[in-house]
C-alpha cells in the first residue's frame, strides 16, 4: 500500500510542477517580449558593431628617409594625408633609428596632432651583426591621436642620427580609417586642461 502511496504522490507531483509551469512561463515570454521593441529604418539605422567595423579602413603610412637630418639632430616625418570622408585615429608609432657611433641618449619622438604634442620616448642599443653601424634607436608607442580629413600627421624624430644616403631613418605611422559617411565622425572633444 505504501508503494502505490509513494508512486501516487510522485505522479501528483510531477503533474502539479507541469500544471504550475504551463501557467507561469507563456506569461514570463509575454513580459520579456514586450520589454524590447527595435525599429530599424534605413533613415535612422540602430548601430551595431558590424557597421562599426565597416566604418574602419586600416591605416599604415610608412617613410624611409634618407638625408632628411636637419640641424644634425633631428629628422621629419610627413605621414600620408588622411583621404576625404574620412578621420585618422592613430593608434601606434614606430621609428628604426640610425645613430652616429658614440650617441648616449636615446631617441625621442614628437607626433603633432590637432589637439598638441605627443612626446614618445624609446630605446638606444647596439646594432644587429649584419648592421655596420654600431649604434640604433627603436621607438614603438602606443598613441591615441585623431586626425580629419586633408590633415597630413607629422612626427618629429630627435637623436644624433646618421646623415647618409645609404642609411636611412624609417618611421610609420598606423591606425584605421574611420568613415564619415557611416559613423558621421562624430566630434572628439579636446582633452580637459587641468
Amino acid at each position: 500500500m505504501t508503494y502505490v502511496k509513494r508512486i501516487l504522490m510522485g505522479l501528483g507531483s510531477i503533474a502539479l510542477l507541469a500544471l504550475l509551469m504551463a501557467l507561469v512561463v507563456p506569461k514570463a515570454r509575454a513580459v520579456v517580449a514586450t520589454l524590447v521593441q527595435v525599429v530599424n529604418t534605413t533613415s535612422n539605422p540602430v548601430p551595431n558593431l558590424d557597421t562599426e567595423r565597416n566604418a574602419r579602413i586600416p591605416y599604415q603610412s610608412s617613410l624611409a628617409l634618407p638625408n632628411c637630418v636637419v640641424h644634425g639632430y633631428y629628422c621629419q616625418f610627413n605621414f600620408a594625408t588622411v583621404p576625404a570622408g574620412y578621420r585618422l585615429h592613430a593608434q601606434n608609432f614606430s621609428a628604426f633609428l640610425n645613430y652616429n657611433s658614440g650617441a648616449t641618449a636615446a631617441p625621442v619622438a614628437g607626433l603633432v596632432t590637432p589637439t598638441g604634442l605627443i612626446g614618445l620616448p624609446g630605446v638606444l642599443g647596439p646594432a644587429p651583426p649584419f648592421v655596420e653601424l654600431g649604434i640604433f634607436g627603436v621607438i614603438n608607442q602606443a598613441v591615441t591621436a585623431y586626425f580629419n580629413a586633408g590633415s597630413q600627421p607629422q612626427a618629429s624624430v630627435f637623436g644624433n642620427l646618421v646623415n647618409s644616403p645609404e642609411v636611412p631613418q624609417e618611421a610609420t605611422l598606423s591606425g584605421y580609417l574611420e568613415d564619415c559617411a557611416v559613423t558621421s565622425c562624430p566630434a572628439i572633444q579636446p582633452p580637459a586642461q587641468p
